[in-house]
C-alpha cells in the first residue's frame, strides 16, 4: 500500500520506531504497492539506531531480509553495515522467508528468521517467536508451535 494508506490504516509511518524501557523497537519498510523488494531506508535507520543509542537493546524488525543468504532476501550492504555498527543492536527479525525459522548472524548480530505464522507456505506449523529479555541485557528467544505446545529452536544470549 502506499504511504498515505499505512498511515491512515495504522496510525503510524512505514518506518517507525518506539521505546519501552531500556528497549526500543524498530520496523523498516523494505517493499512498496507493486511488492517490490526494498532495501531499508538507511537515513531513517541511522537516525533511529542514533536516537536510540543509550538504550540497552534495540530490535530492528525487517520483514523482507537484507542479505541474500536466503532465497527470497535481497543484498543490501549499506543496511548491513548500519545495523552491525551500533552495539546496541541485540537482534533483527525477519519475517518473510516462510521456510526459515532459526537464527543465522552476521557481523556478531543475530538475524532471526520466523518461519511460518501465516501465508500458505514454509514451515510445517504454524507458530510464532517470543523474546524475553532479564537483566536489560539477557535474551532468551524461540519459536513456538502452539498444536505441538512445544517450544522450536531456542536461543539465549547477552547483548
Amino acid at each position: 500500500m502506499t504511504a498515505e494508506v499505512w498511515r491512515e490504516t495504522f496510525g503510524i509511518n512505514q518506518n517507525h520506531f518506539f521505546e519501552k524501557g531500556q528497549s526500543a523497537f524498530i520496523l523498516c519498510n523494505t517493499s512498496n504497492e507493486k511488492g517490490e523488494y526494498l532495501c531499508a531506508d538507511t537515513s531513517f535507520l541511522k537516525d533511529a539506531l542514533e536516537k536510540n543509542k543509550e538504550k540497552s537493546s534495540v530490535f530492528v524488525f525487517i520483514h523482507i531480509s537484507q542479505k541474500k543468504w536466503v532465497d527470497n532476501g535481497i543484498a543490501c550492504p549499506e543496511v548491513m553495515d548500519v545495523l552491525e555498527s551500533y552495539s546496541n543492536v541485540a537482534a533483527i527479525f525477519h519475517g518473510h522467508d516462510h521456510d526459515h525459522h532459526g537464527v543465522m548472524y552476521s557481523g556478531n548480530k543475530p538475524y532471526f528468521f520466523d518461519g511460518h505464522i501465516g501465508g500458505s507456505w514454509g514451515q510445517e506449523y504454524k507458530g510464532y517467536r517470543i523474546v524475553e529479555i532479564s537483566n536489560g541485557n539477557n535474551i532468551t528467544t524461540y519459536q513456538f508451535n502452539p498444536i505441538a505446545r512445544a517450544k522450536v529452536n531456542s536461543h539465549v544470549y547477552t547483548v
